[in-house]
Parts: structure tokens; C-alpha cells; sequence
């Protein structure tokens, strides 16, 4: 599955859904296509781009107020992880070096699933996590 090597799709059903969308696109864009033109890395480039404005459009997770502690924040943004602690949640770089700390949104998971999806942004005085994924 190309889009899994790719690292587009993250499951084989999510995989085989872009699949078919790309089909499609090629049937738009191509008036006549073979499986050459199916793995031309031109038509996957054109077609990607076509996928993130898709994306960019896509509302976003809504972002969970913070306060730096740890940090003065001068990167503006850092990858970071989520450990509960108490009722709030700790958030952690990589190395596990606490960068801020915010109250626990609600409806936000016990345990998260993809734990490195979320980056803590710094835009003046307003810190934030945001989900990317």
C-alpha cells in the first residue's frame, strides 16, 4: 500500500480510502491513464497537494490554554508529550523535561493514543497545545 509507505495513511482502511480518492483525481485530471501514470511520482505530487488543502480546510482540534513553566518559550514551538498529574496535565519534551502545564480540557483522553501528536506553541504571551494529528 503506497500511501502506508508513504506515511500518508495511517491504517489499511484509511489507505485503501486514499486510494480510491487518487483513483478518482486521475480520472479528473487524465483523460486517458495506465498504471504508469497511477505511480508517476508528478501525479502524486499534484494529487498530495490537492489532499493538504483538503486538509488545511479541515477544522482543527481546538487548542488547550497553557502556561509555560520550564521554558521561556524562545522556540515558539516544541513537539511535546501529555503525563496526567492530579487534575492537570504535565507537558512534556521528548527527554521529558517539563515545558508547560495546563488544566485537563474536557472530553480529553485518560490515556491518549498517539501521545506525540501534540506541539505546544508560543506566540507571545499566549501559550498554547494544539493537536496536529
Amino acid at each position: 500500500m503506497l500511501w502506508l509507505s508513504l506515511g500518508i495513511a495511517k491504517t489499511r482502511p484509511e489507505a485503501e480510502a486514499m486510494r480510491s480518492q487518487y483513483i478518482a483525481w486521475l480520472d479528473d485530471e487524465l483523460i486517458l491513464w495506465d498504471g504508469e501514470d497511477q505511480i508517476d511520482p508528478n501525479n502524486l505530487l499534484a494529487w498530495s497537494k490537492t489532499l493538504r488543502v483538503q486538509q488545511d480546510d479541515a477544522p482543527r482540534r481546538a487548542p488547550i490554554e497553557a502556561a509555560l513553566s520550564g521554558t521561556d518559550g524562545r522556540a515558539g514551538r516544541y513537539a511535546v508529550i501529555p503525563v496526567r498529574s492530579g487534575q492537570r496535565i504535565r507537558w512534556l519534551d521528548a527527554s521529558g523535561f517539563r515545558l508547560a502545564v495546563s488544566e485537563i480540557p474536557e472530553g480529553f483522553p485518560r490515556i491518549p493514543r498517539q501521545s506525540d501528536d501534540y506541539d505546544l506553541i508560543v506566540e507571545g504571551r499566549n501559550v498554547s497545545v494544539v493537536r496536529q494529528f
